[in-house]
């Protein structure tokens, strides 16, 4: 087995439903799309999901050092400053602000991760069979296993994050070295499973 299932990650929210979820609030609807943004520098913002739902549940969403918007994820300042330290290679770190009944937390960035990596082992990840005429892009990868031949071509340093690409699921993957940074500081708002340990279904 490659060493590269054993120090990657699979990234993911919490799954309970008083985590604080976000959606982008209409103040960014002009701008922030699904690619690189181009109006870099300006702050992105953001409002909790399922305000209408929670309110009616008697759910308090609850804040926390990461939230995940669906593409990606929102981090504090101090993850910020850890992230810093790594030459990330297609990821955009936004200022965010988030939007709520009681005001505005200017404290978060925004990883807009608008390029893809396809490094998923075309012949060893365990995969959904594809139906005739559908393209190798709407593969469902049920286990993977990564494919070294394209990850230590980048270096490290520009590899500490990235998003899967060549699937149908583009999940996120960290580097061990930002996962024990994470688990030391006691970061919440995050889960994470190694991709040796990964199935599909297993984040839910």
């Amino acid at each position: 087995m490659s060493r590269l299932n054993e120090v990657y990650y699979v990234a993911c929210g919490n799954s309970y439903e008083e985590q604080m979820r976000l959606s982008i609030n209409k103040k960014s609807d002009g701008y922030f799309f699904y690619g690189e943004i181009a109006k870099e520098g300006e702050p992105i913002f953001f409002e909790p999901s399922f305000q209408e739902r929670n309110k009616k549940l008697g759910i308090a969403s609850v804040k926390t050092d990461v939230m995940f918007d669906g593409p990606s994820f929102v981090v504090n300042n101090n993850i910020k400053k850890e992230l810093d330290k790594y030459d990330l290679h297609g990821i955009q770190l936004c200022p965010a602000i988030v939007i709520e009944s009681t005001g505005w937390d200017e404290g978060y960035w925004y990883l807009n991760i608008y390029q893809y990596l396809d490094c998923w082992d075309k012949d060893k990840s365990i995969t959904r069979p594809l139906k005739a005429g559908r393209d190798i892009e709407d593969t469902k990868v049920l286990k993977y296993h990564l494919d070294k031949s394209v990850l230590n071509k980048i270096p490290e340093n520009n590899r500490m994050i990235f998003k899967m690409g060549g699937g149908f699921y583009s999940h996120i993957f960290i580097h061990e070295k930002l996962v024990t940074y994470f688990l030391k500081n006691n970061i919440t708002g995050i889960r994470f499973f190694k991709v040796s340990d990964f199935e599909e279904g297993m984040q839910i």
